[in-house]
């Protein structure tokens, strides 16, 4: 008797590793299967939409039209905007100039229709606006939408530019009724002081 009960103990043993070999086998050629390098290139993404560039543009020109100026005579910097017919909702202008050269002094938004919020940081100043809610309709076409004043600290030559990055939002932007940014490019100016 003792007999038969080994020999079942061994079947049993047997069938047990047997089937233990068959699971890890599945298991392992699942797994395979799943994360195989030719799974992995069955998976499409669509591509994303190719970016383009708005037809609005911003520039900077100084208020009086003058390119020179002395040490301690304040630069009076407008932004010009040009949405190339379509209605602006919001804006963003990012101006970037050297503190050493120059000191930031104020900034304001020269359009009613727009509510301004005014930033500064050591080389950069900026002004966001957002459209009222009772304005509609408000295409730029060649319009002044803010003004910068700086102090220049010394003479040399003093640039000042819009900082602007394509499919960037923390930059320069023109925004349309659409939420797009229809920005496309941006001037900076370079001023003398004596």
């Amino acid at each position: 008797m003792e007999y038969t009960g080994h020999k079942q103990y061994v079947r049993l043993i047997f069938f047990g590793a047997v089937g233990v070999v068959v699971l890890l086998l599945i298991f392992f050629g699942l797994r395979a299967r799943l994360f195989s390098p030719q799974a992995a290139k069955t998976v499409s993404v669509p591509p994303a939409p190719p970016f383009t560039l708005g037809p609005g543009r911003l520039l900077l020109k100084t208020k009086t039209g003058e390119s020179l100026f002395s040490v301690g005579q304040p630069i009076t910097l407008v932004v010009v905007a040009n949405s190339a017919g379509q209605p602006i909702a919001g804006y963003d202008v990012v101006v970037k100039y050297d503190p050493n050269s120059a000191s930031f002094v104020s900034s304001k938004s020269l359009l009613d229709d727009f509510q301004a919020f005014p930033d500064k940081t050591a080389s950069a100043a900026a002004i966001t606006a957002v459209r009222k809610l009772n304005v509609s309709n408000t295409p730029f076409t060649d319009t002044a939408l803010a003004e910068f004043v700086f102090q220049p600290k010394s003479s040399g030559t003093l640039q000042f530019s819009l900082d602007f990055v394509p499919a960037s939002t923390r930059d320069s932007n023109l925004i349309d009724e659409t939420s797009k940014d229809i920005l496309g490019g941006v001037q900076g100016i370079t001023v003398r002081v004596q």
